[in-house]
Protein backbone atom coordinates (compact mmCIF):
# COMPACT_ATOMS: atom_id res chain seq x y z
CA UNK A 1 0.00 0.00 0.00
CA UNK A 2 1.70 3.46 -1.53
CA UNK A 3 2.33 6.04 2.05
CA UNK A 4 -0.66 8.54 2.17
CA UNK A 5 -0.68 12.08 3.81
CA UNK A 6 -3.64 13.18 6.25
CA UNK A 7 -3.78 17.09 5.58
CA UNK A 8 -4.59 19.02 8.83
CA UNK A 9 -8.54 19.52 7.82
CA UNK A 10 -8.61 15.92 7.53
CA UNK A 11 -6.81 15.21 10.63
CA UNK A 12 -9.26 17.23 12.45
CA UNK A 13 -12.29 15.93 11.12
CA UNK A 14 -11.14 11.93 12.14
CA UNK A 15 -10.53 13.55 15.70
CA UNK A 16 -14.03 15.15 15.49
CA UNK A 17 -15.76 11.47 14.20
CA UNK A 18 -13.62 9.63 17.15
CA UNK A 19 -14.90 12.03 19.63
CA UNK A 20 -18.71 11.46 18.59
CA UNK A 21 -18.91 8.32 18.03
CA UNK A 22 -17.98 8.25 22.26
CA UNK A 23 -13.83 7.83 21.95
CA UNK A 24 -12.21 8.87 24.87
CA UNK A 25 -8.95 10.78 22.36
CA UNK A 26 -5.13 11.10 24.14
CA UNK A 27 -2.28 12.64 23.14
CA UNK A 28 0.77 14.39 23.79
CA UNK A 29 0.15 17.52 25.64
CA UNK A 30 2.57 20.33 27.06
CA UNK A 31 1.61 20.44 31.35
CA UNK A 32 4.29 21.98 33.33
CA UNK A 33 7.08 22.40 31.05
CA UNK A 34 6.99 18.57 30.21
CA UNK A 35 5.44 16.28 27.10
CA UNK A 36 2.53 14.07 28.78
CA UNK A 37 -0.10 12.03 27.86
CA UNK A 38 -3.73 13.50 28.62
CA UNK A 39 -7.11 14.00 27.39
CA UNK A 40 -7.47 16.13 24.17
CA UNK A 41 -10.13 17.58 22.65
CA UNK A 42 -8.67 18.81 19.25
CA UNK A 43 -5.58 18.41 17.18
CA UNK A 44 -5.15 22.61 18.94
CA UNK A 45 -4.02 20.56 21.81
CA UNK A 46 -1.26 18.78 20.51
CA UNK A 47 1.98 20.29 21.20
CA UNK A 48 3.89 22.00 17.82
CA UNK A 49 7.22 22.66 17.89
CA UNK A 50 8.02 20.54 20.75
CA UNK A 51 11.13 18.21 20.88
CA UNK A 52 11.85 15.28 23.38
CA UNK A 53 15.33 14.23 24.14
CA UNK A 54 16.21 11.76 26.25
CA UNK A 55 19.67 9.75 26.78
CA UNK A 56 20.55 5.51 26.82
CA UNK A 57 19.19 3.76 29.44
CA UNK A 58 21.29 1.37 31.80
Amino acid sequence: MPPSLLTLEGFTALLAELRRRGHRLLGPTVRDGVIAYADIDSADDLPRGWTDEQSGGY
